[in-house]
């Protein structure tokens, strides 16, 4: 079922064409029982569920109190690692207290007025991940006489963009299995004066085409006085058993001679 998923990110149409899709979960409400098919596939998004800022709202509870902290991870939020070891979930955003327009007759954890009414769950921190990735498309679409990003560029771009929290539940140095590389930052993601270098993956998939190929970019750094973020992310073919991962790409960054190693970061 998960390795289902991660072919329709690679090319989800049954015709002859290629058409991959960017596919968002949410990492699901089991806390320390852990993720649920198919959030731990390796080419979706999978979002845990960040404490909100509405804290005279009904929220889930738990150990973290009411949702009044961004920073905190409620106890709902399903946590990874994935069994092979992988970082899951991917990212992070807000799903505890989470307003919205009432429909139906379940209150869900209550009604606010005769409009409006608050629930919890990482179901409500997915689609703010699934509007970043939109309003990245749509960003890359302008400067690209329409065409879409790749899903691995969506997902590159977001994981980039993140930062790190520090509250109850992520108290690990990220990237790791409670808030994956960190909460969803749209400033971050679409701030028109940062420096930055995208390459999408149809640049380079000539070239990585057999065991020990590279890829070799050059650059400098434009302020120093800033944080350098460099991302790799692929979609990977859907693999057979574990470990899932078919393509073990390794990201290394040179500066002034000094080797820096993707995830290492002692």
């Amino acid at each position: 079922y998960t390795a289902s998923f991660d072919g329709f990110v690679r090319d989800a149409s049954s015709g002859g064409g290629i058409d991959p899709l960017t596919i968002i979960f949410s990492a699901g409400n089991s806390g320390t029982s852990g993720l649920t098919r198919p959030k731990v596939a390796k080419n979706v998004i999978a979002v845990a569920a960040s404490e909100n800022l509405r804290p005279t709202l009904p929220n889930s509870g738990g150990s973290t109190g009411a949702a009044d902290n961004l920073e905190q991870i409620p106890d709902f939020s399903s946590r990874g690692l994935a069994a092979d070891g992988r970082i899951k979930p991917d990212v992070t955003a807000p799903g505890d207290a989470v307003t919205g327009g009432r429909s139906g007759s379940d209150p869900l954890f209550g009604n606010i007025d005769i409009y409006h009414r608050v629930s919890s769950g990482t179901s409500h921190a997915a689609p703010q991940v699934a509007g970043a990735a939109a309003l990245f498309t749509q960003f890359w679409k302008n400067s690209h006489s329409g065409q879409n990003p790749s899903p691995s560029l969506v997902k590159a771009a977001i994981i980039n963009s993140a930062v790190e929290m520090t509250g109850a539940g992520a108290t690990q140095a990220m990237p790791n299995g409670s808030e994956g590389w960190g909460r969803v930052n749209l400033r971050f993601l679409l701030d028109p004066a940062a420096a930055r270098y995208f390459v999408d993956d149809t640049d380079t998939r000539s070239i990585l085409s057999d065991t020990g190929d590279r890829v070799v970019f050059t650059g400098r750094i434009a302020d120093e006085t800033k944080p350098l973020k460099i991302t790799i992310a692929w979609s990977d073919p859907p693999g057979a058993a574990q470990p899932a991962l078919v393509n073990d790409l390794d990201l290394v960054v040179y500066v002034g001679g000094t080797p820096y190693r993707g995830n290492v970061f002692s």
